[in-house]
């Protein structure tokens, strides 16, 4: 009889979405859990999210491995999969088990885990930024002029947070609804009108709530006439940079479209990627580049709306 390979996933929201079978933890607590449960047998696999959602990360996880290394003791893992669609937490993680010969693949994108959502109507459509954002261009110039009548964002009621997995929909008052997610850094989706906010959302099978003018930056522009938008970046650095303190700018190895800016007069919106969700906030300040000739230092000039 054929041994199911023993699989552990350790993700605050993402399942496995190709059928395999694995033991799930959510948090980094149950994560050390049920490493600690299997510890003196085969782990085929183990994945390896890092931010856990509120303040919980997966340093306490990783800071076990490490520890049974140290005692010359180490977890038998056939490989360890970094899956974090953080850049720098992914490059931290990478680096810290490698120090102690653990076998480690970044995926980060990969498509075998990924979010179990159900929102009503919503016909999600991811493409590269800079594409999606050209074949938009005349759709959201259409939006310029109109006052924004309410914002919604998913939250999770049972910890009332915000909960930046799910979509962010912006309804106008010429009656558009622009549906904005983002994915995997640097993957934009742009839809219209698909998604029934009068039916709650789910994330990972656990009900939550569409929930308006929230955060404050939301509120803020709620009721303003839009003037204008623009898409931004951020920068990338190439695999053998140190990612843990202070960015390396010099070192920058080129720029992705990673935000878009709504403009509403005086007050932005800057609706952007981090971590595999999309975030609000008050505004954008652009990195600091260190030479005026750094690949696509133009790009977001070529992304501009009015």
């Amino acid at each position: 009889e054929t041994l199911r390979p023993m699989i552990i996933l350790i993700d605050d929201l993402r399942s496995f979405l190709d059928g395999r079978t694995a033991e799930t933890a959510r948090t980094s607590t149950t994560g050390i859990a049920l490493l600690t449960r299997h510890r003196d047998r085969h782990l085929d696999e183990l994945w390896l999210d890092h931010d856990l959602g509120d303040d919980d990360t997966i340093w306490p996880v990783i800071e076990l491995l490490e520890r049974a290394a140290f005692e010359e003791h180490p977890f038998d893992i056939g490989i360890i999969v970094i899956h974090s669609a953080n850049p720098a937490g992914a490059a931290r993680m990478t680096q810290a088990l490698q120090r102690w010969n653990y076998p480690v693949r970044t995926a980060t994108g990969d498509p075998a885990v990924g979010y179990t959502t159900a929102i009503s109507g919503w016909q999600a459509h991811y493409l590269p930024a800079p594409t999606q954002l050209h074949s938009q261009r005349a759709a959201l110039q259409a939006l310029v002029g109109q006052s924004l009548q309410t914002g919604w964002t998913g939250s999770d009621p049972a910890r009332n947070v915000r909960q930046p997995e799910l979509p962010v929909v912006l309804r106008f008052d010429g009656g558009a609804q622009l549906e904005l997610a983002w994915q995997r850094g640097d993957d934009l989706s742009i839809t219209w009108n698909t998604i029934d906010l009068s039916i709650p959302p789910t994330l990972a099978g656990i009900p939550h709530q569409w929930r308006t003018a929230e955060p404050p930056a939301l509120a803020a522009v709620t009721g303003h006439v839009l003037t204008g938008w623009t898409a931004t970046e951020d920068p990338y650095f190439d695999g053998e940079q140190d990612l843990t303190g202070e960015l390396p700018m010099h070192a920058v190895a080129g720029w992705t479209v990673q935000g878009l800016c709504l403009r509403f007069g005086e007050r932005d919106l800057h609706v952007h990627s981090g971590a595999d969700n999309t975030y609000v906030s008050a505004g954008y300040t652009a990195p600091t580049r260190a030479a005026p000739d750094t690949p696509n230092a133009d790009a977001g000039e070529r992304l501009r709306g009015p």
